[in-house]
């Protein structure tokens, strides 16, 4: 079996491996569920659950996977893996199976669906955005960046106009979220009022709100910015706050250090917290009622 480096499509056998699941309840209000895979190899791989913390499943098997993202039909992933030696980018059919791999051998990862559904952009070849047909077609497209600054984990804003990232410059120094237009036009910009040494993880809450995490010297916030008036909310800090991302309903997953383990948890628009499973980089299926996360 081989992959196309112009995108080809590829039958593999992704084992779905179903997850036993145990529900603890402490004195607190917070909930805390704890999954067990059956089976499960080793390494990073890609798991799915329902929003409640249930039907907790691997889609992934094969090498090592992670920061999944759903199309926004719901019907096929795309995810960083190093099934083929480096890292990479590929779609994976949910129907039927199939991948294509949208980058060749040029360290991608980060990917992101356009919400036209037609479109992935993904960092690759140090610190480039680039974007390609989801489908494999046609070539990366290069977005403009700046000559100094690495590029990654760029997020299309809801409307498809925009497109947030995190840029750290090469040298190790500036670490800001940026904009850039989604049609490459003009040059990325940081946004306004950004504090503290690294500010990373974009997720866009609406059109018009970004949230990111600032590390600060008391610890480690959710910040999110408002791009009408140019304010920012910062919130409390949690523990090891790292990859955030914000269902069409208003509730929060986000990864954090609990006891030493890094974690998936669920902030609901009522405020109340669960946590759902160990692991990171948690996505919104588009209707909300599901999360891809990377199983550690």
């Amino acid at each position: 079996q081989t992959d196309s480096d112009k995108g080809g499509t590829v039958k593999r056998p992704w084992m779905v491996a179903v997850l036993l699941v145990v529900l603890a309840v402490f004195p607190s209000s917070e909930h805390v569920r704890t999954a067990v895979a059956q089976g499960q190899p080793c390494g990073l791989q890609v798991a799915v659950a329902n929003e409640d913390g249930t039907a907790q499943k691997l889609v992934t098997s094969t090498g090592h996977n992670f920061d999944a993202r759903w199309s926004r039909d719901g019907k096929s992933l795309v995810a960083t893996s190093d099934r083929t030696g480096g890292w990479d980018v590929y779609v994976h059919s949910l129907h039927d199976g199939a991948d294509v791999r949208l980058s060749s051998s040029q360290d991608g990862s980060h990917p992101d669906w356009s919400p036209k559904n037609d479109i992935v952009v993904f960092s690759y070849n140090f610190g480039t955005l680039g974007t390609r047909k989801a489908d494999g077609t046609g070539s990366i497209k290069d977005l403009p960046r700046l000559s100094n600054i690495f590029f990654t984990q760029p997020r299309f804003s809801p409307n498809a106009q925009l497109i947030a990232s995190y840029g750290e410059t090469i040298n190790g120094g500036t670490k800001l979220i940026y904009l850039l237009n989604a049609d490459g036009i003009g040059k990325p910009s940081p946004i306004e009022g950004q504090e503290g040494v690294k500010n990373w993880y974009p997720s866009w809450k609406s059109d018009t709100e970004l949230s990111y995490v600032s590390m600060r010297a008391d610890g480690t916030h959710l910040v999110t910015y408002n791009l009408a008036t140019k304010e920012s909310v910062v919130e409390a800090p949690i523990n090891g706050l790292a990859e955030i991302a914000w269902s069409s309903s208003g509730t929060l997953a986000y990864t954090w250090y609990r006891n030493d383990r890094q974690v998936v948890s669920l902030r609901m628009p009522d405020g109340t917290t669960e946590i759902l499973n160990q692991g990171s980089a948690p996505a919104w299926s588009p209707d909300g009622s599901q999360l891809l996360f990377t199983s550690i």
